[in-house]
């Protein structure tokens, strides 16, 4: 090869260059674009796979979440059950409660604590009583003005004449 057609191949070779270049420069937001789109795409197939592997993940956990729960409901309610041991305690809440001392038990030792905390004036063993028997209050706010509410009154008594 001589030099020139060394010099001929150079400036190909640095003219395709140029050129690659010129277009890539010309066109930084198609690029962009694709690079959004092609994360996007990529995005959706990595978020499909994930939310149905999640999901089955989510559902066995949860299974084995609400089995455990049921278990430990099962333990309290089966511990509540028991006779009272301490003869005392029974002797006391038996009396209190005016029940016979062979009904005592754990449950009964419990919420005659909480009845006895309600009558002395803790009130959240009084919400506690209440919620238990089915019977809980609910906070209401009002934020009406009276004197709003006293015309509005009065207007709907004026219409009716």
């Amino acid at each position: 090869m001589n030099d020139t057609e060394n010099q001929k191949e150079s400036q190909t070779v640095a003219e395709a260059e140029d050129v690659k270049e010129s277009q890539e420069d010309e066109n930084p937001k198609e690029k962009q674009k694709m690079n959004r789109a092609e994360q996007q795409a990529f995005n959706l197939e990595k978020r499909n796979v994930y939310t149905s592997e999640t999901a089955r993940l989510a559902g066995i956990k949860s299974g084995q979440s609400k089995r455990r729960r049921k278990a430990m409901k099962e333990a309290l309610n089966e511990i509540l059950s028991q006779e009272c041991q301490d003869p005392v305690k029974r002797e006391l809440v038996a009396k209190e409660l005016g029940i016979p001392v062979e009904n005592v038990d754990n449950q009964a030792l419990i919420l005659s604590a909480m009845y006895l905390k309600a009558t002395k004036g803790d009130v959240q063993a009084a919400r506690w009583c209440a919620e238990i028997l089915g019977e809980a209050v609910q906070k209401v706010e009002v934020k009406t003005d009276v004197a709003v509410r006293s015309q509005e009154i009065e207007d709907f008594l004026r219409s009716d004449e």
